[in-house]
């Protein structure tokens, strides 16, 4: 067997959505007498990664750039799939190409498939002779003008007699998407969140069937989702769009759209689709119109949202501990860990100016998604207040004391604490009449278990009136 180094090259003009994934060494199988040859993998129809057409309405492109951290998996004659190693960025992210390292059965007979994101990727092994298993996210986090990354699927195949260069493939999605346009809203208002709930299998564990026809099917799917969109703010006209990304094949007869901004929870919408014959179809969009102006829903906050607390994270938090770094991008903090004795450790902590407002009536429940790194860790909240001495230690009174938890399909948690009925070390819980300003608020992340330094990501710090709240945005399902 022959070793191949295969160079993936995307040529269009404007690519679609920048996977997200981080890219990691290739491990095929069969690695005996090694040979490397350089192919260019292109994509020969440049709108295949850019386009999809919403339901009754013309072709509309939608563009961004490849991401150094991008990545996809490439089968070569139904062979395990090898992830992509590194990534060349093209016309500043226009074009890409890649390269990975696969075996060579040396039949003279090559077919090549190949899926992006590879991160979504859940078996490297080929199932049934011609299924790449892939997930779609049941929580996702689009922009304002495309869906999640992670819920874009796009495939691509070609059969050829030798692996030389210049190999042509036309990539395809094959996931379909929904497109919800929000009305009624105020100029401004930010969309924390949008529960989805339908008849459709809509996220969940599917396939790439790679057969006559290359399809994307649902196999362990879900019928809802939770949309929790990045930097989505209502336009003039009191509207804003939110994207998704599904499994294509049902029809979309009923959905149930239940919106939370920064000011409210609106009452859910219940939307009959029946008569319009919307249908989930690969590379097109359906748009929805939700209208949201009739909505009473919960009271809004007042206007300078004491008691409400929602971390800035961006600005507001830094780590805090010594050798540890903290950056922000793509919606999250990133904490690489330091070395503390045999372990590791990577606290944060609020470094804002105002301090951290917490209402143990108005907003009882404390909420922290991140990830859990290592073979074990000790995850503590712990804070001061203002004055030093009425509230200061570890809520709950010692390391992971949350209330409820639960883990997302993204392999992130919910940690949720409450407020109203957990002290902080030695001393009280809060009031719940008045609102009480923390002017130390830290995560304590430490005794670590691991071979190395891990990162783990911290993606919000929020408050929130009741748990119906917590899971209109984070999807979860906690219960008194």
């Amino acid at each position: 067997m022959k070793k191949i180094l295969i160079l993936f090259s995307f040529a269009s003009a404007a690519a679609l959505m920048a996977s997200g994934c981080d890219t990691r060494e290739a491990s095929p199988k069969g690695e005996e007498a090694f040979e490397t040859v350089n192919v260019h993998f292109r994509a020969v129809n440049p709108l295949t990664k850019v386009a999809f057409v919403e339901s009754g309405d013309s072709e509309t492109p939608y563009s961004s750039i490849w991401e150094s951290t991008d990545a996809i998996g490439i089968s070569v004659n139904a062979l395990d799939v090898v992830t992509s190693s590194s990534i060349t960025l093209q016309s500043e992210g226009a074009g890409a190409e890649f390269d990975a390292t696969l075996a060579d059965d040396g039949s003279g007979s090559y077919t090549l498939w190949a899926v992006s994101p590879a991160c979504q990727i859940t078996k490297t092994e080929i199932q049934n002779s011609n299924r790449i298993m892939v997930k779609i996210p049941d929580t996702q986090t689009p922009s304002a003008t495309s869906p999640d990354p992670l819920s874009v699927v796009i495939a691509g195949t070609q059969s050829v007699t030798s692996l030389s260069e210049n190999i042509d493939v036309e990539f395809s999605h094959y996931g379909a998407y929904l497109h919800f346009v929000l009305k009624g809203l105020s100029e401004g208002e930010s969309v924390s969140s949008v529960a989805v709930e339908s008849n459709a299998k809509l996220a969940g564990t599917g396939y790439v069937e790679f057969a006559k026809t290359v399809s994307l099917k649902a196999s362990a799917a879900k019928k809802a989702l939770t949309i929790n969109p990045v930097d989505v703010a209502a336009n003039s006209d009191g509207e804003a769009d939110v994207w998704a990304g599904v499994f294509r094949g049902d029809a979309l007869n009923t959905l149930s759209v239940t919106v939370t901004t920064d000011k409210k929870t609106y009452d859910t919408v219940s939307l009959d689709l029946s008569s319009a014959s919307y249908k989930l179809t690969a590379g097109q969009s359906a748009k929805i119109n939700v209208d949201l102006s009739s909505s009473e829903g919960g009271e809004e906050e007042t206007e300078d949202g004491e008691g409400k607390y929602t971390a800035d994270l961006e600005n507001d938090w830094s780590a805090a501990t010594s050798g540890a770094t903290y950056t922000f991008g793509d919606g999250y903090a990133s904490i690489v860990t330091a070395a503390s004795g045999a372990k590791f450790r990577g606290d944060v902590k609020y470094t804002g100016s105002e301090g951290v407002v917490l209402h143990a009536g108005n907003y009882p429940y404390l909420a922290i998604r991140m990830t859990l790194e290592g073979d074990s860790r000790n995850v503590t909240i712990d804070g001061k207040s203002s004055d030093g001495s009425s509230y200061k230690g570890a809520l709950g009174g010692g390391s992971n004391k949350k209330k409820y938890a639960e883990t997302l399909s993204d392999d992130s948690v919910v940690w949720v604490y409450d407020l109203s009925s957990q002290k902080w070390g030695s001393t009280s819980v809060l009031p719940t009449t008045e609102a009480v300003t923390f002017t130390t608020f830290q995560i304590k992340y430490a005794d670590i278990v691991a071979d190395s330094a891990p990162t783990w990501k911290l993606y919000d710090v929020q408050t929130f009136a009741t748990l119906d709240a917590v899971n209109s945005a984070y999807g979860t399902s906690f219960s008194e």
